[in-house]
């Protein structure tokens, strides 16, 4: 009986081996390998029982039972190997299906075989014998035959791929092939001996080695370790490369495409630690991770991307990685490029002094540069996804929306005039060139480049109304000095036609009435021809502050008790050259016409000052020269002036009062009298805060303190 003991203790090994198998079932072939030992076991245990058990009866029933076993082996090894060796699943699972056909067919035969007598002879059970004597028929030959077939098969594909494996899986392989072929030697040998008497198949004692061997497979090679085993063909034919690493970072195999990337083979790097062939491994490999990292090849140098996954048991526990390589260097060569020219395109933009914007089909704001914040004083977060016509002002806003919405057509391209709103209320006279963007010939945006062309239309305006000035003038001075010529016969004659009339008479006050009637007419002249620049001057050097201290108390009389006038003269005031009685005219005019604007009282201020203007064009005026120049300033607190009234201020009988309250020259004649003394008039006014006229006079000499422009 202690020969019976191997076919115990086999059996004890291979059960919890399949238990263990079966748990591990998300690996390549272990649900075959957990059926292929439970099979071995159930064959070598129910042999076991036939040979224990005296009754005849009892023996037959063990051996066709332990038949179940026997024809479930080639099922089960074919099956682990083919997913050991990672073969196509659904070729796998036809030649399972077959297998398993010819299996339900060999086990009907043996147990039918009463009827039939086709898969045993006769056979006999001899008192105090162990073994049954079962004759071989032609079914028993025939399953003996499909059996080393199918173990041959199975033996030849692992061998096959163990030849090609690295060190790691041929090690797996050989364990494998040798827990196999043991048995199976038994077994020959059994089946080409001759029956007789107390002869006792050894093919299941040796399952006892293999189930020594099945657990040194399991437990030291980890032949159920979760790591892809040998390789699939189409592996080998892709184009990226594929290492598979044990645990330890050790190299266990690799692809060809990954031979040649590390410029190795097989067999020189299998078992090297993958930081040696790789010097720039990461540390930390825990989680997946993936980078680029540089190879040097015969080639030179090339960037792979990367890709690191850990492998897994069911249980977390690591056993391994899988390190897929991807030659990505003429991309990454492209995207530096790429990146290199986005980069100068974005410097381009970011340092143009003109806005740069880009926005949907629908108008609303994709991307705007630095510029373009600057000048319109809105921060990124707040413009950017609002429709462009939000700040745009609101006589432009039809124009925007039909530009920036027409998306489909054409009519974006070309140049347009847009006012914007700024973000303190300011107003920006944007000059837009846009062009339509497109992306495999459908529109997808539109880009605009907008030139801030403020100053440029304030001075064109400005320009224009100069021009406007300088025409009215050259006609009111010609007209006035032809019309001067003809009050001067006018009045003389009346005068001699005075002097012959006594008087008190009638005609005598009709003649004087004519010679009044011709002196008003003459001072309108002399304004017109003041406004016209016709007079003519008599300049001397002048102190202004001179000037207005010496017609305060006339001015006082002038603007009545309501009103209240201020004078802040400034010391050590620079000369100026003009006519001392043109001045004196302007300062009047100035006056009377801040009175005009207070007509329930107020206050007038008159200040002088020396500024200094550094270059033409700046606040002094766009036609004043750089230099020296005393400001004098008339500032009045009354009801100022709307900006299209500004524009036309200093036009000859322009005038905003009632009809026969004034003749609309006063302001013009200031304007021609400081022009034809080269200097310049601004005026500055906000509706209901008054209005403020600086005249600007060149200075002779630059004695004394100088304020600076930027500081007045």
């Amino acid at each position: 009986m202690l020969g019976l003991v191997p076919l115990i203790i086999g059996p004890a090994i291979l059960l919890p081996l399949a238990l263990y198998a079966f748990k591990r079932r998300e690996v390549h072939g272990a649900m075959w390998y957990g059926t292929l030992l439970l099979a071995i076991a159930f064959w070598s245990g129910v042999y076991a029982v036939e040979l224990v058990v005296d009754d005849p009866a009892q023996k037959l029933l063990a051996l066709k039972i332990k038949y179940l076993g026997v024809t479930a082996l080639p099922v089960a090894w074919l099956g682990f190997i083919l997913n050991f060796v990672a073969w196509d699943p659904t070729v796998v699972k036809r030649i399972e299906r077959g297998m398993a056909a010819v299996a339900v067919v060999t086990l009907l035969a043996a147990w039918t075989n009463d009827t039939h007598g086709l898969f045993w002879g006769r056979m006999t059970v001899h008192p105090g014998a162990l073994s049954t004597l079962a004759g071989r028929g032609p079914g028993f030959w025939l399953n003996v035959a499909y059996t080393y077939a199918v173990l041959f098969a199975g033996l030849a594909i692992l061998v096959g791929q163990a030849v090609r494996s690295p060190y790691l899986y041929r090690k797996r392989a050989v364990i494998l092939v040798l827990a196999a072929v043991l048995p199976w030697i038994g077994n020959l040998i059994f089946v080409a001996g001759g029956e007789a008497p107390g002869t006792i198949d050894s093919t299941p004692f040796l399952f006892s080695c293999t189930a020594v061997i099945a657990a040194v497979a399991v437990f030291r090679y980890g032949v159920l370790e979760p790591i892809p085993t040998l390789r699939d063909a189409r592996i080998e034919v892709i184009g990226d490369g594929l290492v598979i690493l044990d645990r330890a970072h050790q190299i266990a195999d690799l692809n060809r495409a990954a031979e040649a990337m590390l410029g190795r083979d097989r067999a020189s790097v299998a078992g090297e630690p993958i930081e040696r062939a790789l010097p720039d491994w990461p540390s930390h490999t825990d989680t997946e991770i993936r980078q680029d990292l540089p190879l040097s090849g015969p080639e030179g140098a090339r960037i792979y991307d990367v890709l690191i996954t850990p492998i897994r048991t069911h249980a977390k526990r690591l056993t391994g990685y899988v390190v897929l390589f991807r030659d990505v260097t003429e991309r990454r060569h492209a995207e530096a490029a790429l990146r290199e020219s986005e980069l100068r395109y974005r410097e381009l933009v970011e340092n143009a002094r003109d806005l740069i914007c880009t926005c949907d089909l629908d108008g609303r704001l994709l991307s705007i540069n630095k510029a373009g914040l600057d000048l319109t004083g809105y921060t990124q977060d707040f413009i950017v996804g609002r429709e462009l016509i939000d700040v745009v002002a609101p006589e432009s806003r039809e124009h925007a929306k039909a530009l920036f919405t027409s998306g489909h057509t054409d009519s974006t391209s070309g140049r347009t005039e847009v006012v914007v709103l700024t973000h303190d209320g300011h107003r920006v006279v944007f000059e837009l060139s846009t062009s339509l963007q497109r992306r495999g010939g459908v529109p997808i945006g539109i880009q605009a480049i907008g030139r801030d062309i403020t100053d440029r239309r304030r001075l064109e305006e400005n320009l224009r109304q100069a021009q406007k000035m300088e025409a009215v003038g050259k006609l009111a001075g010609g007209i006035a000095h032809d019309f001067n010529n003809l009050l001067t016969a006018i009045l003389g004659f009346a005068a001699l036609a005075e002097e012959e009339q006594r008087p008190n008479t009638p005609i005598h006050e009709w003649i004087v009435q004519i010679r009044r009637s011709g002196e008003q007419a003459a001072s309108l002249t002399r304004q017109l021809l003041a406004f016209g620049r016709r007079q003519t001057l008599q300049p001397v050097n002048l102190d202004l502050n001179q000037v207005v201290d010496d017609i305060q108390k006339m001015l006082r009389r002038l603007i009545g008790e309501n009103i209240e006038l201020v004078v802040q003269l400034e010391p050590n005031l620079e000369v100026v050259r003009a006519d001392r009685s043109q001045v004196q005219q302007v300062i009047m005019n100035l006056v009377v016409n801040a009175k005009d604007a207070m007509p329930h009282g107020g206050r007038i201020t008159i200040r002088t000052k020396n500024v200094m203007s550094h270059h033409q064009g700046s606040s002094v005026g766009k036609d004043a020269p750089a230099g020296h120049y005393v400001a004098l300033l008339v500032e009045d607190t009354g009801e100022g002036v709307e900006p299209a009234i500004r524009e036309r201020i200093f036009e000859p009988f322009f005038t905003t009062k009632p009809l026969g309250r004034g003749t609309g020259l006063g302001l013009a004649t200031v304007y021609g009298i400081v022009k034809q003394s080269k200097g310049d008039l601004q005026v500055q006014s906000t509706p209901g805060h008054g209005a403020t006229f600086t005249v600007f006079l060149p200075a002779v000499t630059s004695p004394g303190l100088v304020v600076e422009l930027s500081q007045s």
